[in-house]
This record gives structure tokens, sequence and C-alpha cells, in this order.
């Protein structure tokens, strides 16, 4: 199995529940093709760079995880179909990269804990 990202840009019309619905299927999805989640990191919704059918801002989504290279085909083929889905891009990553990536994102998260636990004292 390799290592792979794939970022993809839901509408901005789909807000709340459904979409966390969309994450959801979406990792169900890598689920039933066999592949390992590793990380899943929702970057909210952001002002697009260029528009995207007729859309201005868009919800980015990033999605680590391992994976055989057909399960990634179908995986993409099954974004292009969702009309939920502005964009999307999926790539390989050197495994290594993607530990430090994420011992790295983890140091974050605790530097910001332990912040946030200073200022309640």
């Amino acid at each position: 199995m390799r290592s792979y990202e794939t970022m993809f840009i839901v509408s901005p019309d789909i807000i709340g529940d459904a979409y966390q619905a969309i994450i959801e299927k979406f990792k169900g999805i890598l689920t039933n093709l066999g592949t390992e989640t590793i990380d899943l990191d929702d970057w909210g919704m952001r002002t697009l760079a260029y528009p995207i059918q007729k859309k201005n801002r868009g919800s980015y989504v990033l999605l680590r995880h391992n994976a055989d290279p057909s399960a990634i085909s179908e995986f993409e083929r099954l974004l292009r179909i969702d009309e939920n889905v502005l964009k999307f891009q999926t790539v390989q990553v050197d495994p290594k990269r993607l530990a430090g990536q994420l011992k790295q994102s983890q140091a974050v998260i605790d530097a910001d804990t332990e912040e946030e636990t200073d200022e309640e004292e």
C-alpha cells in the first residue's frame, strides 16, 4: 500500500450536518475500498483563488490515507461524480514525510492545548 493525500473542496452551499455527512461518506468509501485512513483535516470555508462553477468560496478537506492504486482510481471516480465536490486532487506522498507532518501537527495541537490551560489558570 502507498501513502496518499487527497484534498477536495466542497460546495459552500453545503453546511452543517449535510457537510459532515459528505465527509463521513467519503471516509466510508475509503474504508469500503480497503484503505487505511490516517488523518482527516477539515480546513473549513475558504476563499478560492479563482471561481469554480461560479462559486468564490469552498470548504477544504484533506484526507491522508494508505491505499492501493486501484482504490485511488475508484475513489477519484466517485469524487468526480458527486456534484457537491467542486475540485479534488490526490497525490502520492513519502510515508516518512507523512509521519513527520503528523508529528508536527500533533506538536502544534499540544502547544495550543498548553496555552489554553495557562490562560484558564
